[in-house]
């Protein structure tokens, strides 16, 4: 990298107050030039890389170890690849899916809302509101004779009444709900990976 291209990055740590020492700009230089490869330049994933987000999407707690046994990599080179795509946006996090019998949600109920104008402030009024309902898992604004789609979970149908009339029954740019209640769930499974 040309030491122009570090000049953005150089301005930074002269306009600190305390003044870094020799070391302490050495360590910032190594890192920005680390870094800088991940920030500015765009990442094509490869076969091995395709592999990576299988695994990991079905097996988030995977270990580093063990993972790098599967694609037959080194730990070293595997670690290297995850951390780029972390850095690049392709896994965006890593978390828990529950179960939701376990915890007493037994209703699981999808929502189209249509809103009485599709207007900005509309829109805003309804995701705001949308946002501090719990029971709400997941909201799509969307195309077609709706204008919103919504997951919700509750406990049992009397749970769903109760949310129906008190929360989103009092958001004023609802102007009507159809709901549709799942029987069973045939698939549940993460984003297609394909190439």
């Amino acid at each position: 990298h040309s030491k122009a291209h570090l000049q953005p990055y150089a301005k930074i740590v002269q306009r600190t107050d305390v003044k870094p020492s020799l070391d302490t700009l050495s360590i910032f230089r190594a890192l920005l030039i680390y870094l800088l490869p991940y920030i500015h330049m765009s990442y094509t994933i490869d076969e091995l890389d395709w592999k990576i987000l299988q695994i990991l999407q079905a097996e988030g707690k995977i270990t580093n170890l063990k993972l790098s046994e599967k694609i037959s990599l080194c730990t070293a080179a595997t670690l290297e690849r995850v951390r780029k795509l972390e850095l690049h946006g392709f896994i965006k996090s890593y978390h828990a899916q529950l179960n939701p019998s376990k915890l007493s949600l037994q209703v699981n109920l999808w929502l189209e809302i249509t809103l009485t104008a599709p207007t900005k402030e509309n829109i805003n009024t309804l995701q705001q509101a949308i946002n501090k309902i719990p029971e709400v898992t997941t909201c799509y604004h969307v195309m077609g004779h709706a204008d919103f789609l919504l997951n919700i979970y509750t406990t049992d149908i009397a749970a769903y009444k109760q949310l129906l009339i008190n929360k989103l029954g009092a958001i004023p740019v609802i102007q009507s709900i159809q709901t549709m209640t799942v029987l069973s769930t045939c698939k549940d499974s993460g984003l297609p990976v394909l190439k």
